[in-house]
Order: structure tokens, then C-alpha cells, then sequence
């Protein structure tokens, strides 16, 4: 590889999931979705939710200038981009409720804060969420996507 005058390498830091917690009480309090029970995340198209990634010990910390990753979603039998069944997305300073985004911040001890917003247009069902870095994927858990209130 060549590299002109001037390039940097930059070397992205890969986080060390232990855990996702899906943050359900307060998401579906927030999504006025309780009546429906607490055992599973269900939410509404085009409000944003939080799910908290706990790290493993030893992992190194979020920092929202040297960590990145790439969140994607999917639903149905046979997930594609051009119907909106399978997307994916990266992290920016903060959600956008008229797409899917994600933004993401360092929270106390080693975990960090993501809070994610679909599309007001998404397909309703039952979606798999999954965080993807370096070539590495993890599947954090799934959740309901309801119509909007």
C-alpha cells in the first residue's frame, strides 16, 4: 500500500461486548408499550430508545474518537436493503427520527450509552439487532417495532 504525504492510519478501537442490556422497563414506559408486558423490548417507528453495552473487563473504553462501529437491524423471512427489511447504519452525534441512526456516549463504568431511533417508515415486526467493528459481529438481542402512537 502507498500512502501519499500526509495520510494517517487510523486504528480503530474494537470493543469487547459482555453483554447488552435492552434497557426494557425504561423503554417501554417510554414507548407506552407496557400493557404488553416487560419480558421483551417493544417500541414505537421514529422514537428513539437506549440499550446500554456492557463491556468486558479489561475491554478498552468508548471513546467517540477512536471507537466506531456499525449497527444493523433486520426483519422478516428474507431481510434486504431494498425493502427496508435489513439496514444498517453508523454512529453520529445524535439520532435522526426520520431515519434509522444511532448515537452513543461513555457511561460509568465500562459501558456505553447507545441510543437508536428507526425510520417512521420502517416495516413493523420482530427485529434482530446486531453491532458489527472490524470485521466482528455481535448480536445484541431482539425487539418489537410497532406503529407509531
Amino acid at each position: 500500500m502507498v500512502l501519499g504525504v500526509g495520510a494517517q492510519i487510523t486504528c480503530q478501537i474494537v470493543l469487547d461486548v459482555e453483554r447488552c442490556d435492552l434497557e426494557i422497563k425504561s423503554n417501554v414506559q417510554s414507548h407506552h408499550t407496557a400493557q404488553s408486558g416487560e419480558e421483551r423490548l417493544i417500541v414505537r417507528r421514529g422514537q428513539a430508545f437506549g440499550v446500554t453495552l456492557h463491556l468486558k473487563p479489561g475491554s478498552p473504553e468508548f471513546n467517540t474518537r477512536e471507537t466506531g462501529f456499525t449497527l444493523s437491524v433486520e426483519t422478516g423471512p428474507l431481510p434486504r436493503k431494498e425493502t427496508d427489511t435489513a439496514v444498517s447504519f453508523g454512529l453520529k452525534d445524535s439520532t435522526d427520527d426520520k431515519e434509522w441512526s444511532a448515537s452513543a456516549s461513555k457511561s460509568p463504568g465500562n459501558t456505553v450509552s447507545v441510543s437508536i431511533c428507526s425510520s417512521p417508515d420502517a416495516p413493523i415486526g420482530l427485529y434482530s439487532l446486531s453491532l458489527h467493528q472490524q470485521g466482528h459481529s455481535t448480536v445484541l438481542g431482539t425487539f418489537v417495532l410497532l406503529f407509531n402512537a
